[in-house]
């Protein structure tokens, strides 16, 4: 999923079958689309640092990554996140938006969905490439685990990477990526009514803090 040369490169070296996949290109790949991809289509997928710059609500795109991969396919997974509270997102109203590119910088515009329009042009965070690449919000362990259980994940693992100051290796809590594994039942653990209730509990809470 938009893998960086340095993962893709072995991978597609390898034994497997692999094939990178992007946003604004072929092979094309939009994971908050539900009908881009093949559902139970790959054994395994690699997303690194990708969901951060997802709109919301961040939660359909991690019932897509659960719906593309096969019963026992499993991803990798790697975002920003800090150890404790809640996911702060940086703009929970997003509806009708766009990135505009002025002579004096970037700007965020968005229309709510009450229609009012808004200009954001401070804070704004971009992780290198073009404007979708700007980072949406900033994740907590907790809510990432709760976001993979909502999907249907059940087998969720943070990668246990030893550090070793010796050669230089200092693994912080938010450098340190997921593994999750689908079962072999095909369906979320809870039905399409309670995601979406979940959901909007959560848009009302983001925009409340």
């Amino acid at each position: 999923m938009s893998d960086c040369l340095s993962i893709a490169e072995p991978l597609h070296n390898e034994k497997f079958d692999y094939e990178n996949t992007f946003y604004h290109r072929e092979p094309r790949l939009d994971i908050m689309d539900e009908s881009s991809g093949a559902s139970e289509s790959y054994d395994f997928i690699v997303s690194s640092e990708v969901f951060e710059h997802v709109p919301p609500p961040a939660q359909l795109a991690f019932n897509n990554l659960f719906r593309l991969l096969k019963p026992r396919g499993f991803a990798v997974f790697s975002v920003p996140w800090i150890p404790e509270g809640h996911t702060k997102e940086h703009f929970p109203l997003l509806h009708d938006w766009g990135i505009a590119k002025l002579r004096s910088g970037p700007v965020l515009v968005n229309r709510k969905a009450d229609g009012e329009l808004q200009i954001i042009e401070n804070n704004l965070i971009f992780h290198g490439g073009p404007g979708e690449t700007l980072e949406m919000r900033v994740y907590t362990r907790g809510d990432l685990e709760e976001h993979f259980r909502t999907a249907g994940f059940q087998d969720i693992e943070v990668a246990d990477f030893e550090t070793s100051l010796e050669y230089g290796i200092c693994w912080l809590p938010w450098s340190r990526g997921f593994v999750v594994r689908k079962s072999h039942r095909t369906e979320p653990l809870i039905s399409a009514q309670e995601r979406e209730a979940a959901r909007a509990a959560a848009l009302l809470r983001q925009a409340e803090s």
